[in-house]
């Protein structure tokens, strides 16, 4: 897949999001940051290097000089490298800015006291995050559209608007990289959850315990949480 062909939340291509940004230019200094990303990430999927380039559709030389950090890839290679090795672009994009972005955490829940407790226990369990509360599924959706949501602590049970499940569905539209994590006290939507490939479900009440676990098992892995 090319950066033209991959879509931001706010519906620009990362290709025209990311030159205007000029995150990426032809001066850039070699980086030996992104290229330690690439391998620990490829380890951690138990590939090897030329494993890595036959998905690439490129030589294992090309692999090994890019984790050395004697090449740097462009940006259509750093979204389809996304795609292979199943990250967020941004995990890659931050190591040749030489930065660490928070990672964003929202929770969505219509009871106030329910959802501010779930923030407080969020917050606590996942101090590197930034941890977003909203009792509004049109809010939720809203803030999605404008930021990179890593983790999503969902309620199922709404009780305006759209259900959980329906703004998971809708979430998942703005960034399938997006992990979904229901927390629900009700185990009969533990099927319609895993049929919309979420990446866990909690049931209430929630405990720290609970959102460490299902942090370690995220379907798709975000960083600088903990």
């Amino acid at each position: 897949m090319t950066g033209k062909g991959k879509k931001t939340g706010d519906g620009e291509t990362i290709t025209t999001l990311f030159f205007r940004q000029k995150l990426l230019p032809p001066q850039i200094k070699m980086s030996s940051m992104l290229g330690k990303r690439i391998r620990d990430r490829r380890i951690e999927l138990e590939l090897s290097q030329q494993q890595l380039a036959n998905m690439m559709y490129v030589t294992r030389v090309a692999v090994a000089n890019w984790e050395a950090g004697k090449r740097i890839p462009d940006l259509p290679t750093i979204t389809q490298l996304s795609d292979c090795l199943k990250v967020d672009i941004n995990y890659l994009i931050d190591a040749i800015r030489g930065g660490e972005r928070q990672s964003i955490v929202m929770v969505v829940d219509d009871e106030p006291l329910l959802m501010e407790g779930f923030v407080d226990i969020i917050s606590e369990a996942l101090p590197k995050a930034a941890v977003w509360g909203f009792r509004s599924a049109e809010k939720a959706l809203e803030f999605a559209r404008k930021q990179r949501i890593s983790v999503v602590f969902l309620d199922i049970e709404l009780a305006a608007g759209l259900s959980g499940i329906q703004l998971a569905e809708k979430l998942i539209q703005i960034n399938p990289k997006t992990n979904i994590i229901f927390v629900t006290g009700h185990q009969e939507y533990s099927g319609t959850a895993w049929n919309l490939h979420a990446s866990g479900y909690i049931m209430k009440p929630l405990t720290r315990e609970k959102v460490l676990d299902e942090i370690e098992h995220l379907r798709i892995p975000a960083y600088n949480l903990l």
